[in-house]
């Protein structure tokens, strides 16, 4: 599918960047940025699931979606990755902003859809070089990390592969952590995530096997797995 040739092409005003992230006043800074360079409308959120799921696949006027990592940990990303509606990624460019230098997520966010990554150090004029490029249909990677995925290899942490209900092995053991009782601090320090994370995966475990509490999730392991 052809891009248009510039992100300040005629139609930019019929487009969107949605700056997805809680961190207010850095993002109105950036928003207001983007807008003078790129002429898009801006759209701040705070989380990536309310980002509309509108659009079409064969039309080539494309929505962004600069998702800000600053501080969460890759696995975290990963997740919110893999929550988002598959056909999101159909109609919208993702791009990581913000992130650690040191989480080596790259390749499984490009599985997921992402299309670029920047960096806590990456400068202004880096994220708009950058966005013309993903504008343009390209990836935008830096050398050293695409050779580092390359040198990783098989030790890069796979995308997560679905499993029965549509969930993944992570899922899958967290809810049955669940079932025995386990409280969320528990499965934190068990399975040596974030104790946010685990909320996050509560959350969309229980929104696949459609229970509002954790009784209810435990019958549910009970009668299914």
């Amino acid at each position: 599918m052809a891009l248009p040739d510039r992100c300040n092409s005629a139609d930019s005003e019929n487009r969107f960047i949605y700056v997805v992230g809680t961190r207010n006043f850095e993002n109105e800074l950036l928003a207001f940025f983007l807008n003078v360079k790129l002429e898009y409308r801006i759209l701040i959120l705070d989380e990536i699931e309310t980002v509309p799921s509108g659009g079409r696949e064969d039309d080539d006027r494309w929505d962004f979606i600069l998702y800000d990592c600053m501080g969460m940990r890759g696995e975290e990303i990963l997740v919110r990755l893999e929550s988002m509606d598959g056909g999101m990624f159909s109609t919208k460019l993702v791009i990581l902003f913000n992130l650690r230098d040191n989480l080596n997520i790259e390749a499984s966010a490009i599985k997921f859809g992402a299309r670029g990554f920047f960096y806590e150090t990456d400068t202004l004029d880096i994220l708009l070089k950058g966005f013309q490029r993903v504008y343009e249909g390209d990836l935008w990677i830096s050398r050293e990390k695409i050779t580092e995925c390359l040198l990783r290899g098989g030790d890069m942490k796979p995308v997560f592969k679905k499993d029965r209900m549509g969930m993944t092995p992570r899922e899958l053991e967290i809810l049955n952590l669940l079932a025995t009782g386990s409280t969320n601090e528990k499965i934190s320090d068990q399975l040596c995530i974030s104790p946010h994370t685990v909320k996050t995966h509560v959350y969309n475990l229980f929104k696949k096997i459609k229970v509002h509490n954790r009784l209810q999730a435990a019958l549910w392991v009970e009668r299914n797995l």
